[in-house]
């Protein structure tokens, strides 16, 4: 009987591990073993020119210590990826839930609306990206000629004051269907009954929404803004393509890349410590968030 039993646990012990197992190969493949090597590159002086010709040379947290004390340049690229992170979450969650609000009603057409919403999620970034050039960056633009149309100054989007609420105004945009999505799962699983005793017992719409939708669905509001926040802090693609190296919108994720890959640059040493800060700084201020959300979101189990 007790072979039997370790028999059946085995095999399904095995069964398990040979299911999980290609994402287990996909997981060690491209993840563990890609910051392992990160992180000890961090510790050196390799560039990507010299790595396979040279022996490493390891120089301790010298990589570290240069960011704080003479890298003014990443400084401030912390400063433009925290901005742009927290406008980018803030003002997309606010957005999208009151598109998710106004899609969660009874309206005609609601279903060809969330179509059109989410389109914009499944156009690739690098080309919406430069569609968005074309359209506001450009000498001769669609925008501007609207703003003369009306009687208005062109605005220069690219100022050094605007780039980068530009370049949030328009990652907004992109990300507002999938947020939107989530949130109007959200909605659709607060139990109409509370909804609707409230509105019996006299609550108008703002109370209802503050009293009863929002706290049940704080867990999909903070589920929303948290893998926002995390996608955000590693922004790239978007403000390289729109802006440039401009030192009012550059980010960590850009100087990563830039001190890897140039030949002029720093090195790839110093880019992976700069990838592991960012890394760092990405897991506290998920924990802030974590600790900041234990009173104010509310899960079913609870």
């Amino acid at each position: 009987m007790r072979t039997k039993k370790y028999n059946s646990k085995l095999r399904s012990t095995v069964n398990f591990y040979l299911y999980v197992s290609p994402w287990l190969i996909v997981f060690l493949l491209f993840t563990v073993i890609p910051m392992a090597f990160s992180l000890v590159m961090s510790f050196t002086s390799a560039k990507i020119t010299t790595l396979t010709t040279k022996p490493l040379k390891f120089i301790g947290f010298e990589n570290y210590t240069w960011v704080f004390a003479k890298d003014t340049r990443f400084l401030r690229s912390i400063g433009n990826t925290l901005l742009y992170s927290f406008l980018r979450v803030f003002l997309g969650t606010a957005l999208a839930l009151l598109v998710a609000m106004l899609l969660n009603m009874q309206i005609k057409g609601r279903k060809i609306f969330r179509t059109m919403i989410y389109l914009p999620a499944i156009i690739p970034i690098v080309g919406s990206t430069l569609l968005w050039k074309l359209m506001i960056f450009q000498d001769r633009n669609i925008v501007s000629y609207l703003f003369t149309l009306v009687g208005l100054d062109k605005p220069d989007f690219l100022s050094p004051e605007r780039a980068l609420f530009s370049v949030v105004g328009i990652n907004i945009w992109s990300g507002l269907g999938p947020s939107m999505l989530i949130l109007l799962a959200g909605l659709q699983g607060v139990p109409q009954d509370l909804l609707e005793a409230a509105r019996i017992d006299g609550a108008n719409a703002a109370v209802r929404f503050y009293r009863i939708t929002l706290p049940m669905i704080s867990s999909t509001v903070f589920f929303s803004m948290i893998t926002g926040f995390i996608g955000a802090i590693q922004v790239y693609a978007e403000v390289k393509l729109l802006t440039g190296s401009m030192s009012e919108t550059v980010t960590m994720a850009m100087l990563v890349v830039e001190n890897a890959f140039a030949l002029d640059a720093y090195g790839i040493g110093y880019a992976s410590a700069q990838g592991w800060l960012i890394f760092i700084l990405t897991m506290l201020l998920t924990a802030v968030f974590f600790v900041a959300s234990k009173r104010k979101v509310y899960y079913a189990g609870e």
